[in-house]
């Protein structure tokens, strides 16, 4: 069956076997042009899943053939990720050079960090109907927790013991989110493991009440991290 045929199979019907197919087919080419743009195997992991994610995502608006809009697609995403790597690392850099500066300089940060990381109901949505990819879904939740949890305790030192405080425990709550995440990992899956088999009732189940607890603790952690920029506005 031609790549055309696989991808109006999927966008019509979620046929989950198209999509494995489609992934079998290009993983290869994905991981090498995401390798290529990265030079780091992790990070090329990690825009190989973003590609197939928006694969699985826009199967319906993709004119272009397969292998064009995969090539593009994961070049994009690795550009992005590079690209987010280099602003991390300028950022602690200006940091750690400037840690007697006012502690109000880091409130924009704080506040993207709210935007780029706050758990919402489409990430939950995502995970509950995008079965063929919800294991993409799934791991970007766990690493923007995680990466949450890091990033909150590197800039804790820059503010005052007030607002430190509140941030240290978003930093645990973000901690406990990321590992409550990762027990639910034996109910998801990747496309070519499904195999054409449903996401069971039983695992989606599963999914939905650690979503459920997930969600819960997001919302105590960045009320806790609102708090800290109020203290720093006092």
């Amino acid at each position: 069956m031609t790549d055309d045929a696989l991808l109006r199979r999927y966008a019509a019907d979620g046929d989950a076997g198209a999509f494995c197919e489609l992934v079998e087919r290009y993983a290869d080419l994905v991981y090498a042009t995401c390798l290529r743009v990265t030079r780091n195997p992790h990070d090329a992991e990690d825009a190989a899943q973003e590609c197939f994610l928006a694969l699985a995502r826009k199967a319906r608006s993709i004119r272009a053939s397969a292998a064009r809009w995969l090539h593009a697609t994961a070049r994009n995403a690795s550009l992005a990720i590079a690209t987010r790597k280099r602003v991390l690392k300028e950022r602690e850099a200006d940091m750690a050079s400037n840690h007697c500066r006012d502690a109000s300089s880091d409130w924009a940060s704080i506040e993207s960090l709210i935007d780029e990381t706050c758990f919402t109901g489409d990430d939950a949505k995502k995970i509950e109907t995008n079965i063929q990819a919800n294991a993409f879904c799934y791991h970007s939740l766990i690493d923007a927790r995680a990466s949450a949890a890091r990033y909150l305790r590197s800039i804790a030192g820059e503010v005052p013991p007030e607002s430190r405080e509140h941030l240290l425990t978003a930093a645990d709550t973000y901690d406990e989110i990321a590992e409550k995440l990762r027990t639910g990992l034996r109910n998801v899956h990747y496309p070519w493991d499904l195999k054409g088999k449903p996401w069971t009732v039983e695992e989606r189940r599963a999914e939905s009440a650690i979503l459920t607890q997930v969600l819960a603790l997001e919302k105590r952690a960045v009320a806790d991290v609102e708090r800290a920029l109020a203290s720093m506005q006092d």
